[in-house]
């Protein structure tokens, strides 16, 4: 286990450097000997493999990114039924609401609804009524149902839907973010 954790020490350090290839390289491998290690059901590898995704993430690799959120959801799902981790996880809600931000960032608005819908259950558990976390969540569950309607809807009558991500932005090169940190200051 030691060996895991100075790899993923130096992907931390990597990913602090903004060298987010090297970064990947190095988390990826610590999940590897993780896994070789400790085994799949393993609890540690979960959290290990939630870092490797963070950096796939932030590199816009959305569709590797889901692939890892989805078998954390799996992990993690095991880790309840075989009572390593509570039902009402806060681990499992995040992974649940990554997964459905992932599937509405790659505009599959279906499949994202019973996601957010997951993560909702969990919070309702533990957060107050009121809490922004329920607010934001029901109004994304509402959204992501909004626009799955329309685009079948406009998919049904024949028109052809251009889906264009405004958000997604090429990773900054070390240069600009350091300017761009030096400018807000």
């Amino acid at each position: 286990m030691e060996r895991s954790a100075a790899l993923m020490k130096e992907a931390r350090t990597l990913f602090r450097q903004k060298d987010f290839a090297a970064a990947e390289l190095r988390a990826k491998e610590s999940v590897d000997v993780l896994i070789e290690q400790l085994g799949n059901n393993h609890v540690a590898v979960p959290q290990a493999m939630l870092e490797y995704v963070e950096i796939l993430k932030v590199q816009k690799k959305d569709s590797e990114a889901l692939d890892g959120y989805l078998e954390i959801a799996q992990l993690l799902e095991a880790c309840v039924q075989e009572g390593k981790l509570p039902a009402v996880s806060g681990d499992l809600a995040g992974t649940y609401n990554n997964v459905a931000m992932l599937y509405y960032h790659t505009f599959r608005y279906r499949d994202a609804v019973p996601y957010f819908r997951k993560a909702l259950a969990i919070w309702q558990q533990t957060e107050p009524a009121s809490s922004s976390v329920i607010r934001v969540t029901e109004g994304n569950i509402q959204t992501n149902m909004m626009l799955a309607q329309h685009v079948e809807s406009m998919e049904a009558q024949g028109a052809k839907i251009i889906k264009i991500d405004s958000t997604s932005r090429r990773p900054l090169s070390k240069e600009e973010e350091h300017n761009k940190y030096f400018a807000n200051q």
